[in-house]
């Protein structure tokens, strides 16, 4: 008779390099939000939004606001802390099955990052766009920070 233990066991370590990988990547979002927010002297902050249920127009959920559903793709937007009507939509962020490679949506152009090294380099590129910095700056001059 065949022993399937080496293919569950290779099953269960793929299962558990994909949570990492997934846990990796937004907890490498979550830093950004909260240097955003240090930054912008607590008038700015990043959300993770999603829908739970994509036939759901109305509902959508902030990622950092119970840490669920870690397997949907996201968009990134920037929102006034203190009115979260006024936000910026800053990005689209896309996961394969594994986490990596994951897309980042950069002024319409798609960035493929294969590991966390590749994903912060892409993160650097997008926060370093004009298009994002006119976003930062109209937040924080209507939360009368600058």
């Amino acid at each position: 008779m065949i022993n399937f233990t080496d293919s569950l066991q290779l099953g269960l370590q793929s299962a558990l390099d994909r949570e990492r990988n997934f846990q990796e990547i937004h907890n490498l979002f979550y830093s950004l939000k909260e240097q955003i927010l240090e930054f912008s002297n607590n008038s700015v902050t990043l959300e993770m939004i999603f829908r739970e249920d994509p036939d759901d127009e109305d509902t959508i959920i902030d990622y950092f606001e119970n840490f669920t559903d870690l397997y949907i793709d996201k968009s990134l937007c920037l929102t006034r802390v203190d009115d979260i009507q006024d936000f910026e939509w800053l990005s689209m962020l896309n996961f394969s099955s594994n986490g990596y490679p994951c897309t980042i949506t950069i002024d319409g152009n798609r960035f493929d990052s294969i590991d966390k090294i590749s994903l912060e380099e892409n993160i650097k590129m997008l926060l370093s766009t004009p298009s994002t910095g006119q976003k930062l700056f109209r937040l924080m001059k209507s939360a009368g920070k600058i």
